[in-house]
């Protein structure tokens, strides 16, 4: 009885492969049934193929091996061949998106009573006596809607920022953190909620002079500044005044002219 090897390369296959192949006929077969399990069909095909051409009985060897190859590959193709190019499928590409509508950074409207309100994005709002568009005092004062659409979003001024007049009924800056000049806020007949709420340093000075209706602290987070004036200011709470004078820093000590 003639037995033939045939050894693949790990390399090639993954696994040392080694298909025995020997009379009679009925040993061969059984062998080649057995090798999927371990080899590709391609591998199986060729070595059953090869030997099957140089057996004595080559008539009858072909028809068996044929009907072997032919059912070992057919259960092989109904799984993946690692052999074979996966196929790619095409993605279709997402849809456009649809642009994002333009969102002023602020707007105002009319409430009851002549009374005109602003609305920014980052938070500011503001009501006053006057609509927007009209500023009503001297250049570098906050005294309407069109001065504070101006702040709205500014996280730093570099110089002093001054809030009065007679149309201002309330204010809200939250973005403003710091001013490096002076904070003044006086001689408002109006307003009676001013609110800044992240500024915590003004390196100049902070005056809060006759305003007649303030009844808010308007700088909760303040940790101090240069100088300080609270005075004249009708309806704003004694504990906030304390609060605001104490912003003030401690008076340089005496110096002892004593030999």
């Amino acid at each position: 009885m003639l037995w033939k090897a045939y050894v693949w390369d790990a390399a090639t296959h993954g696994v040392d492969v080694v298909i025995v192949l020997a009379q009679p006929w009925t040993v061969r077969l059984l062998v080649a049934l057995l090798l999927p399990a371990v080899a590709s069909c391609a591998s199986v095909a060729s070595a059953v193929v090869a030997e099957c051409a140089a057996a004595a009985l080559q008539g009858a060897a072909e028809v068996c091996c044929d009907a072997a190859i032919g059912a070992i590959c057919e259960d092989s193709d109904d799984g993946v061949d690692d052999d074979s190019d996966d196929a790619v499928a095409e993605v279709p590409p997402p849809p456009p998106r649809e642009p994002l509508p333009d969102v002023p950074p602020c707007a105002s409207r009319e409430l009851p009573g002549g009374v005109w309100r602003l609305d920014c994005v980052d938070g500011t709002i503001a009501e006053a006596l006057v609509g927007p568009g009209v500023d009503e005092g001297p250049s570098g004062r906050v005294v309407g809607l069109a001065d504070v659409e101006r702040l709205a979003g500014v996280r730093g001024l570099p110089g002093s920022l001054r809030i009065g007049g007679a149309a201002l009924l309330r204010l809200e800056l939250p973005s403003l953190h710091h001013v490096d000049g002076d904070l003044v806020i006086e001689e408002t007949t109006q307003l009676a909620t001013l609110r800044l709420p992240a500024l915590t340093r003004v390196q100049g000075a902070l005056r809060v002079f006759r305003n007649r209706a303030l009844r808010s602290d308007p700088v909760p987070a303040l940790r101090g500044a240069s100088v300080v004036d609270v005075a004249f200011n009708d309806v704003l709470p004694g504990p906030v005044v304390d609060r605001l004078l104490a912003l003030a820093p401690p008076p340089p000590a005496p110096v002892d002219n004593a030999d």
